[in-house]
Formats: structure tokens, C-alpha cells, sequence
């Protein structure tokens, strides 16, 4: 096919609001029966929109993360006048649904990409029935050797949160910042994806395990973790959000008494007095010290003040997970720096150069390096090398990575005796790593008997409750806003006239008034 066909067949693409096999495929194949010819497109269109579709937690800027060869592979082949043609390379061109940036590879070992419109996803989503959606979106977990876990959708919540984000970005994106756009776009995809799953599969929802090596549980594309904080609000409905507060740092000064107990020693915590202060002081200080850190070390990042406070939390959480000043390990082996976090450099500089901030790494490191020392001389090193070797595919393994492996089976122990706990009363309805939600707020017997089974750890580490509300409808939203316009107006109106009053007691206002005469 010539560029100026492929060119032709785009301009056709670009003039129509919905997606249609291009009239280019069919020329070149006038000897395959229609049919034949509408179900390739639907596979190729299909293969595609699931790609994207499982990339939406993670989608940034329009750019997602995906396998061309996997695409290839989905699509498939058909045969024509005994040839063989891929079908992904005879619609990619003719009929691109992303524009391809950066390609991965095998050698790489990182996928390809590529930006998706916002239009042309509202496109995918529109031609796709809702059947070909659960398939695709499921198709990663196919192969999967774990039963999913069901989680209950507040259907009426969820549909008033995607009318609720319609609405702002219709009427209310004018002004707002380009990164508040593309965060709404995103929410709202991820809710529109969640509400047509769960519509079709009797108002519940999917999750399938992927179990991780170190320790903790993941799951296979768009889930309860990955989905933002609001669309999990929206998925949930009302709830309450029990986290462990800082847990890493908490779970780390209960490993480092552990490995310093004697056999049934009590008060063992005495036995650190005087070490990993900054540490201490960041678990009985941690909202304080963080707005300071955003307050007098972000004065160059152009975000708000909440904006700032989360990056300086990630920031810090990421140093716990070994993270230095140009890599480190984050969560499940993945290593962005510091620099990825706190991306303007004078403001990276002053927070790596904050006198609490620097002894809190190097704090950090010794206790690394004393739980490594243990674990070397207790012949346990080698024996967690190898399991997170095994599962990594014999990557390099480094300290970080053996501190993240014990954090998080320990972490993932004590969060399972707490929900035991918190089950006895009422149900779990999910568990996101250090935290977990119920529909109702636990009483405060189990609270307290969750805050004893904590203490045992370490006297540090607490547990935080959230009250998670849920979502108006649109038509009261217009009610309570038509609502405040009018009481707008009226205090406005009588601010007016005492202003007047005032003006007519000083004697400013009686000249107006004489021309009334």
C-alpha cells in the first residue's frame, strides 16, 4: 500500500466520529467476504482497546506502557489467496488507534510507548461491546492458577461519580491546570471501565492475585490498589480506610527488636534507647515533619501545598525502600530515583540536603546493614537471595531488595492478624498492602484490640481510620449548586445595600439622590 493511500484512508479515519474497517483494507482484499473481512477489524480494534483498557491505572500524560509483540500475537493471522497476513500489520497503519513513541523490546526488557487520545479512547470504548471489554480486560489473567476475588460494586455511587466527572469536565475544565484534566480523563476511564465489568457480571467485580515474591499480593491489571483513591471511593461507596501509619518504618524497628530479643524478653524496645532516633521521631512526628520538608524545601515546585506534601510522603517512603539520590528500589523491585519524585533539582538538593533528611538515609542504611549482618549470620541471606532470585528471573539482587522481602512478609503477617481481628466484628470488604476496608467503622473494643495486637510489634506502629464518604447524584449537585448561586446572589445584594446605607449615613450618597428631586 502507497503512503498516499495510507494518507487518504487517515483523512477518511479523522472525519468520522466513530470507528469503521477502512474502505483501504477492503480494496486491498476485494476477494474477502465481508464478514470475514468486519471480524478482523473487530479483532485487531479488540486486541487493542484491551491492551489500553488494562493500562489505565498507569496511564499518564495519554502514554501507556504495551507489548507490540503481544498485539501482534493477539491480533493473529488469516490466510488470502494462500498468503499469509498478520492482521495487525495490515490495520496498523491504515487505521492507527496510538501513535507509537519510544519502542521496547526483548533486549530492553521494557514494553513500547505510546500515546492514546482521549477521543480515540472514547472511541474504543464506544465500538467495543461490553462482552469483547470483560474478555479483553480479563485476558491477562487468563492463564492465571489463582480464583479471583470478588469485590462489591456500589453501582449507584460508581454511575454518580462518572456523572459527577462529566460533569466537571465539561463545565468546569476552562481554567484548570492541564494535569487536572488529564487526572479527571483518568479517573474517569478507570470508572467507566469498572462500572460496564461489573454491570455485565451482576454488579460485582473481578480481582485476580498475583502473588509477588516479596511477600505481598498484586493484582492483574486494573484492581481495588491500582485504581485511584477516587474511583475506589466511587467502586466502594461509603467505607472506612484503616491504614498503618508510615508502616515500613514502624515494621523496621520491629524486625531490628526482634533480631536484638533474648528468649522471652520483655520490654525489648528499652534495648534501642538512644538509636534510630530520627526514625522514631519520624513515626511520632510524621505530619509535622513532612509539611516542614514541602514547606521549606519544594518552594520551587509549581504545585500546591497538598501537592507537595504528597511528595515529600513518596519521597520518604521511597528512602525506606533504599532509594537513594539517583535509584532505589520501590515496592516490588521497580527503581525510580529521587529525581523521579521530586523532579526540580534545586528543590531535590535542599530536601537531600536537610540536616533530618540526611540522617534519616544514613539512619536508614544502618539499619539495613545491621538486618543483613543478622541474616548472614544466621544463614537465612542466602536462602531469601535465591527465593527473590527464582522469582526475579536472576536479576541482580542487592540489600535493598532482601530488606523489601522481609518488610513485606512481615508486614503482610501482621496486617492478616489485624483483619482477622477486624473480621470478627464485620467484613473486610479489601485489603490494599498496609491497609484495609470495612462498610462500617469498627468499635472501638476491636480497635483497641487491633492497636494491642500492633503493639506487640512495636509500640510505634498505629493503625489510622478514614472515613471514606460517597458520591451525590448530579441532579442534587445541580440543586445545591443553583442553590448557593442564588444565596450568592442575595448576600451580595445585601452587601450592595449596605454599602449604600452606609454611603447615605456619610453624606457620600445624597448628590445622587438630588438628581431625583
Amino acid at each position: 500500500m502507497t503512503l498516499k493511500q495510507i494518507f487518504e484512508q487517515k483523512k477518511l479515519n479523522n472525519q468520522s466520529d466513530e470507528i469503521a474497517i477502512p474502505e483501504a483494507f477492503t480494496r486491498k482484499f476485494p476477494e474477502l467476504k465481508a464478514e470475514k473481512a468486519q471480524k478482523l477489524f473487530d479483532r485487531y480494534v479488540h486486541t487493542v482497546c484491551g491492551a489500553l483498557a488494562r493500562q489505565a491505572p498507569f496511564i499518564a500524560d495519554d502514554q501507556a506502557q504495551v507489548s507490540l509483540d503481544a498485539l501482534i500475537n493477539g491480533c493473529g493471522e488469516f490466510r488470502y489467496k494462500k498468503q499469509r497476513h498478520w492482521v495487525w500489520n495490515e490495520f496498523k497503519d491504515i487505521y492507527p488507534l496510538f501513535t507509537v513513541g519510544d519502542k521496547g523490546g526483548n533486549l530492553k526488557r521494557t514494553n513500547t510507548t505510546v500515546t492514546i487520545s482521549h477521543k480515540m479512547m472514547r472511541k474504543l470504548l464506544a465500538y467495543v461491546s461490553d462482552e469483547a471489554l470483560v474478555r479483553e480486560m480479563l485476558a491477562d489473567a487468563a492463564g492465571s492458577a489463582n480464583d479471583p476475588e470478588w469485590i462489591a460494586v456500589d453501582m449507584e455511587n460508581l454511575q454518580n461519580y462518572i456523572d459527577n466527572t462529566e460533569h466537571d469536565l465539561t463545565n468546569n475544565a476552562a481554567g484548570k491546570s492541564s494535569e487536572w484534566v488529564a487526572k479527571v480523563r483518568r479517573n474517569a476511564l478507570q470508572a467507566q471501565l469498572v462500572h460496564r465489568i461489573a454491570a455485565n457480571l451482576d454488579g460485582q467485580y473481578p480481582q485476580y492475585p498475583k502473588p509477588s515474591v516479596f511477600g505481598r499480593t498484586y493484582y492483574h491489571g486494573l484492581s481495588i490498589q491500582t485504581m485511584s483513591k477516587q474511583v475506589r471511593a466511587a467502586v466502594l461507596g461509603e467505607h472506612f480506610q484503616y491504614d498503618l501509619s508510615a508502616a515500613i518504618y514502624g515494621i523496621k524497628l520491629a524486625i531490628i527488636s526482634g533480631i536484638v530479643a533474648k528468649p522471652k524478653e520483655r520490654h525489648v524496645e528499652n534495648r534501642l534507647d538512644g538509636l534510630f532516633t530520627y526514625t522514631k521521631e519520624y513515626l511520632r512526628e510524621k505530619d509535622a515533619i513532612r509539611t516542614r520538608l514541602a514547606e521549606q524545601c519544594l518552594t520551587e515546585t509549581p504545585i500546591n501545598a497538598a501537592g507537595k506534601l504528597r511528595l515529600v510522603k513518596q519521597a520518604i517512603t521511597a528512602i525506606g525502600f533504599g532509594a537513594k539520590t539517583d535509584a532505589g528500589l520501590w515496592y516490588d523491585g521497580h527503581t525510580p530515583a529521587i529525581a523521579q519524585i521530586i523532579m526540580n533539582k534545586a528543590d531535590r538538593e535542599r530536601f537531600l540536603n536537610d540536616k533530618f533528611v540526611k540522617n534519616f538515609i544514613v539512619e536508614q542504611d544502618e539499619l539495613t546493614e545491621a538486618v543483613v549482618l543478622y541474616l548472614k549470620h544466621v544463614g537465612r541471606f542466602e536462602t531469601i537471595k535465591q527465593a527473590i532470585k527464582e522469582g526475579k528471573n536472576g536479576k541482580r539482587i542487592t540489600d535493598a531488595h532482601i530488606l523489601a522481602y522481609l518488610f513485606q512478609h512481615y508486614e503482610t503477617e501482621l496486617m492478616n492478624d489485624i483483619v482477622a481481628i477486624a473480621q470478627a466484628e464485620m467484613p473486610v470488604i479489601a485489603r490494599i498492602h498496609d491497609a484495609f476496608i470495612t462498610s462500617g467503622k469498627l468499635s472501638a473494643a476491636t480497635q483497641a484490640a487491633i492497636a494491642e495486637k500492633l503493639g506487640e510489634a512495636h509500640s510505634l506502629i498505629r493503625i489510622e481510620c478514614e472515613r471514606v464518604g460517597g458520591w451525590q447524584s448530579i441532579e442534587v449537585r445541580r440543586k445545591n449548586e443553583e442553590a448557593q448561586q442564588r444565596e450568592d446572589g442575595h448576600r451580595a445584594t445585601i452587601a450592595d445595600e449596605d454599602t449604600r446605607a452606609r454611603e447615605w449615613a456619610s453624606g457620600e450618597g445624597r448628590d445622587d439622590f438630588a438628581k431625583f428631586r
